[in-house]
């Protein structure tokens, strides 16, 4: 199989990155500065890997007759102000300036004008907030703007029209059931109480786990962990991830407190596997809950 350039750019630039899973965390800075069309690699790649993610998802979703009913042409979303990263925003520039993408670019320009005048300060507060990590004011910011019903300058005749370039947010945050629940006045506060993978039935509200006929007994720190894996089915979750989430306290490299608890998760729900292929060790990123592995 032929592998493009920016393809072959981006995984090596991957491997770069993985190579010291700090450089994932925060812990340590990347000891060089990436190019714009690096950025744009890295940004595409990202891309690339969450619809595979959404593919499983919607898969298991299937599985479970919860059909996900965002798609193509599908413009639920696009009333809301989303904040992308440089780098999204560099790999979309760099699709638009593609010859065949002309008529969608001149679109755009023509449309912006008047959308950049409807949403005045918004974007900025918004940022501003992010940075701060004030979620609350954030949140007010972002429902206030959406109920204005200001349609993204992107969207043409009713679809965005840079689908295959679109950011990360709006891949991946996707209605369940039906579309009424697409609404920029979710704040995703309103967690999910079951989770469903092929014979793994976990019910957070019963705190009840039962696998095939039989019902798995937990502990209360084995019951949350489960979830907390579950929860981001197909991440890597690291320890230092999982330990703040959990009992918020920083990992300090020596804890093994959470393989303990993953490794009677294991015993519990048969994952007696070698290497195990329910809930997966990645080396030097910690764990991940195998969705596709419970049948």
């Amino acid at each position: 199989m032929t592998v493009s350039p920016s393809t072959a750019r981006a995984q090596a630039l991957f491997d770069e990155l993985l190579a010291d899973p700090a450089y994932a965390s925060g812990e340590r800075r990347f000891p060089r500065r990436l190019s714009r069309d690096e950025a744009a690699d890295l940004a595409e790649g990202l891309a690339a890997q969450v619809d595979r993610g959404c593919e499983a998802r919607a898969d298991v979703g299937r599985k479970q007759s919860l059909p996900i009913v965002c798609a193509v042409g599908c413009n639920g979303c696009c009333e809301e102000l989303v904040l992308i990263y440089q780098p999204e925003a560099i790999a979309v520039t760099r699709w638009l300036m593609r010859p065949e993408n002309q008529a969608v670019r001149e679109a755009f320009l023509a449309a912006y004008p008047a959308w950049k005048a409807a949403t005045g300060g918004s974007p900025a507060q918004m940022a501003d907030c992010s940075v701060k990590g004030d979620r609350s004011t954030y949140m007010k910011l972002h429902i206030a703007h959406w109920q204005k019903r200001i349609m993204c300058a992107f969207n043409q005749g009713g679809a965005c029209s840079i689908y295959p370039a679109r950011p990360l947010t709006c891949r991946n945050a996707h209605a369940v059931e039906t579309s009424a629940l697409c609404s920029g006045a979710n704040d995703g506060s309103r967690p999910a109480q079951r989770l469903e993978f092929g014979q793994l039935r976990i019910d957070r509200r019963a705190r009840r786990v039962t696998l095939g006929e039989s019902v798995v007994t937990l502990a209360t720190g084995e019951f949350d962990l489960l979830w907390l894996l579950a929860a981001h089915a197909g991440e890597p979750l690291t320890r230092k991830a999982i330990l703040a989430e959990l009992r918020n306290l920083p990992y300090d490299g020596t804890d093994r407190s959470i393989d303990i608890g993953v490794s009677r998760l294991r015993r519990k729900l048969g994952d007696d596997a070698d290497p195990p292929t329910r809930i997966k060790t990645l080396r030097g990123r910690g764990y991940q809950f195998v969705p596709d592995a419970w049948d």
